[in-house]
C-alpha cells in the first residue's frame, strides 16, 4: 500500500500528532510532510516509507484507503465540538508515563486537557 496524503492526515489525526511530530517520527523535514499532505508532491519513495512506518509504530493500522488505531481496547473516536480524539484510559496513562519522553511531553499534555475544557457527560 501507498501512503497518500489523506490517508497520511487521517493517521495523524488518530495519534492527534502535528506535522512537526510526524517528521521528527519519521526523521524527515517538516516541509516534507506539509507539501505532502496538501499535494504540492511526492517525497521520495523512501520518505513515504519512512511516513508510514512512523504511523504504524505510534498505532495506526491501514486498510486500503483508511487508517484506523490498533489498540486493544480501542473504541469508535468521539466527537467533541466536530474534532475527532482518541479515548484514553489510565492504562494508556501509566505506559505513557514510564517512556522516556512522558517528562517532555507532559506541558503538552496539560495545555491540550486544558484546552479540551470540561468534559460532558450528558
Amino acid at each position: 500500500m501507498s501512503l497518500a496524503p489523506e490517508t497520511c492526515r487521517a493517521g495523524r489525526a488518530l495519534l492527534a500528532w502535528s506535522q512537526r511530530r510526524l517528521a521528527e517520527e519519521a526523521q524527515t523535514a517538516i516541509s516534507t510532510v506539509a507539501d505532502f499532505e496538501r499535494g504540492a508532491r511526492t517525497p521520495i519513495a523512501n520518505s513515504v516509507d519512512a511516513l508510514t512506518k512512523a504511523l504504524e509504530n505510534g498505532g495506526v493500522r491501514f486498510t486500503g484507503e483508511q487508517a484506523s488505531l490498533a489498540a486493544a481496547n480501542a473504541q469508535e473516536p468521539a466527537l467533541a465540538d466536530g474534532q475527532p480524539f482518541r479515548l484514553i484510559n489510565s492504562g494508556d496513562l501509566l505506559e505513557w508515563a514510564n517512556r522516556l519522553d512522558g517528562r517532555s511531553g507532559l506541558p503538552e499534555l496539560i495545555d491540550r486537557l486544558v484546552l479540551a475544557g470540561p468534559v460532558r457527560t450528558s
